[in-house]
């Protein structure tokens, strides 16, 4: 087996030097509770050239896009960030691989439109361009904005998300050595018993849980509708409904000449916002956007009668809003006129500072402050489903597993899958094989295969290569299909005399393609 670096740019190693090399491939998870995997490293060590002349130099190769070519795994780029050279004239190298631009902190703008095309955007953000399947086109998605790491949050997004609303057919990331690309979960399978020179299987039930909470986020896109301060609404609450009668519930009080800034969380990520106007009464009550469209809200002095709208204007007084950084957050800003009185608007004397919005009495005993603000983007209503997972106090000592908040759950259908992905993990033992194998493998190509060994079907989660051979990992993934084609044309008698003892579940699961021998 021989192993090269292509290197157009400046520097080189010693030709036909290369001791060593590793790298290592993980397959993006299939459901929620399990966001595993890293972006790709490569790494390689060799003889290093010391001359200067030529610019042959090794170290002088940091910074290039190289490429390293084995004769049984293929090939793979990647962009060498590290160099260390030693007095026995050995080079280390480290680099990054295209995945690897995607582990950075990026902000992302809500998204309103097809799969494909907020993938495209989320990888853009990065300087990637991603391969798209064409059946990812399709599906109509609302997603929220959101910070953080990109490649964390297409993790997230391929553990929930199918390429339509009509089946389960899940997506997975994938790399091909030089390009990244996302397409349905392949079906591909790979003899492994035909590779092996090593193996081994556990069984574990430490993460069982008889519940897992999951939250949805129920997007619609939406054009000039009212927006909410999250601080004021809970949506598990019986004083929802109440809550919505207003769209703040800080009353923003200043002084004369005082500026008060203040920023909050908002059920909606918005690609623009409305400045509101000062009125004399919100009307109608509540707000509705489709009479004026810009918002309003009403100023009143220290006994809490409303100021006239001309008077608070012309004197200076204002208030604005603004998109922050933070894609789910607003900021707004009111200042105050300098002057500690303005005339009331039913002109019956003065109303005096502090300021503040006023209040609008809905009948119902409360007062709500009236201040209503309109904007665009995808709008969400945030709720918590509880997806029990059929496992026995006997068989767990967790109640509850961790809780679920995946902001691409965006529908029902999204969260009936995601949620019984995840009760399915939390209940049932986790069974998983590891081995290493001399060849059979190819970079890019044979993570996220599939492969039946000890009545079980298993997915390559992981896979590492180097000079030695590859070390691989996978999870069971048996699905009603494999289970379906492996018993064709059996009844259920034929399935219960399969087995010379009755199986509980849990341990059916372990073995769900057995032979009964």
């Amino acid at each position: 087996m021989a192993t090269k670096i292509i290197n157009s740019g400046t520097g080189k190693i010693k030709d036909d030097s290369i001791i060593s090399f590793s790298y290592t491939e993980d397959a993006t998870p299939l459901e929620p509770s399990n966001l595993n995997g890293g972006s790709s490293q490569v790494s390689f060590s060799a003889i290093e050239e010391t001359s200067d002349a030529s610019l042959v130099n090794t170290k002088l190769m940091i910074n290039n896009t190289v490429s390293l070519q084995d004769d049984d795994y293929g090939t793979v780029q990647f962009n060498i960030k590290k160099i260390s050279t030693n007095a026995a004239g050995i080079a280390t190298v480290v680099g990054d691989s295209i995945q690897a631009r995607l582990n950075v902190i990026k902000t992302a703008l809500p998204y309103s439109g097809t799969l494909g095309g907020a993938i495209n955007y989320y990888c853009g953000l990065c300087g990637v361009t991603p391969t798209i399947d064409i059946a990812l086109a399709s599906r109509s998605i609302n997603f929220i904005g959101w910070t953080g790491n990109v490649w964390d949050y297409l993790k997230m997004l391929c553990s929930v998300m199918t390429y339509n609303t009509t089946d389960k057919s899940a997506i997975e990331m994938y790399f091909t050595g030089t390009t990244i690309g996302f397409r349905p979960v392949s079906s591909a399978t790979i003899d492994i018993d035909q590779y092996l020179s090593d193996i081994n299987q556990s069984v574990e039930t430490f993460d069982s849980a008889q519940t897992i909470d999951i939250y949805s986020y129920n997007t619609q896109y939406k054009s000039n509708a009212i927006v909410y301060d999250l601080s004021y609404y809970d949506p598990n609450s019986s004083n929802a409904k109440k809550a919505f009668l207003s769209s703040f519930s800080d009353s923003l009080q200043v002084g004369a000449g005082e500026t008060k800034i203040q920023r909050f969380t908002i059920d909606a990520s918005l690609t623009s916002i409305k400045q509101p106007d000062c009125v004399a009464s919100i009307s109608p009550f509540p707000y509705d956007p489709s009479t004026s469209g810009n918002g309003q809200y009403i100023v009143v002095g220290s006994d809490n009668l409303p100021i006239q709208p001309s008077q608070w204007i012309a004197q200076g007084g204002s208030l604005t809003v603004s998109l922050t950084e933070n894609p789910n957050e607003i900021q707004i800003t009111i200042t105050a006129p300098p002057q500690t009185s303005l005339l009331k608007n039913d002109g019956s004397g003065l109303g005096y500072a502090p300021y503040r919005v006023g209040v609008a009495t809905s009948g119902d005993g409360f007062d709500y402050p009236a201040l209503y603000i309109v904007g665009t983007g995808v709008f969400y209503k945030k709720t918590k489903t509880i997806f029990v997972t059929g496992a026995s106090s006997n068989e767990t000592s967790k109640g509850a597993a961790t809780e679920i908040d995946n902001i691409f759950i965006t529908d029902s259908f999204t969260l009936a899958n995601a949620g019984m992905a995840a009760a399915q993990a939390a209940c049932s033992p986790l069974v998983k094989m590891n081995g290493s194998s001399a060849s059979g493998f190819s970079f890019g190509s044979t993570i996220g295969k599939y492969f039946t060994k000890n009545s079980n079907t298993f997915r390559l989660d992981s896979v590492s290569y180097s000079e030695a051979g590859v070390n691989w990992s996978a999870s069971d993934a048996t699905t009603f299909s494999n289970f379906s084609s492996k018993n064709s044309g059996k009844t259920f008698t034929d399935f219960n005399n399969m087995l010379t003892a009755s199986a509980t579940f849990n341990e059916f699961t372990i073995i769900p393609l057995t032979n009964g021998t």
